[in-house]
């Protein structure tokens, strides 16, 4: 496969699931008026997102900051951070998105700056039926308790199969040595 790599399985995520389960820091997207359409049928909690800088579009932004969930969720960073230090480069947004069940995220391509010189992982934290997940020419069912690496910067899409919400860690790495 070119368009996802299984990177870790097996993984213990209770403390995660549990810091998550009780967080007040959720966010339904739905309740946004300028959310894009990619983010229909999500909550998401926003732990590292692009620093604001006035005259640049937010998808061509390199410096990225710590919103108050970074302190909060500490299973959450932990684990970002251990990741981090395995595989070196420069930490970029982090966010917890939860798509509600049999929702869909429509085709769309990750755009911009920011996101043509990063890699994307997802986290797999709940998706009791697993999540169908789209890049490209190809096709993988995520499961529970996995983290995987995906080309973003193909057309992708996203299928929640259970009845349940699917809850993902989502961060990008900036790999060592790129020029920003």
């Amino acid at each position: 496969m070119k368009n996802f790599r299984l990177i870790k399985n097996g993984l213990n995520l209770d403390a995660i699931r549990a810091e998550l389960a009780e967080s007040t820091l959720w966010v339904d997207m739905d309740s946004r008026g300028n959310r894009p359409k990619t983010q229909v049928n999500t909550d998401r909690i926003q732990l590292r997102a692009n620093r604001q800088i006035p005259g640049r579009h937010y998808h061509n932004i390199h410096e990225t900051v710590d919103l108050p969930a970074w302190n909060i969720l500490t299973h959450s960073r932990e684990f970002v951070l251990g990741f981090l230090r395995e595989v070196g480069g420069d930490l970029g947004h982090v966010r917890v998105t939860s798509l509600n069940p049999y929702a869909e995220i429509p085709e769309h391509i990750d755009v911009g700056e920011y996101c043509a010189i990063r890699n994307r992982y997802h986290l797999v934290i709940s998706s009791a039926h697993g999540t169908l997940f789209t890049s490209g020419d190809e096709t993988v069912t995520m499961h529970e308790n996995e983290l995987w690496w995906f080309d973003n910067k193909k057309l992708h899409s996203v299928r929640n199969l259970g009845s349940s919400p699917r809850t993902h860690l989502v961060f990008d790495i900036c790999p060592p040595g790129t020029r920003v």
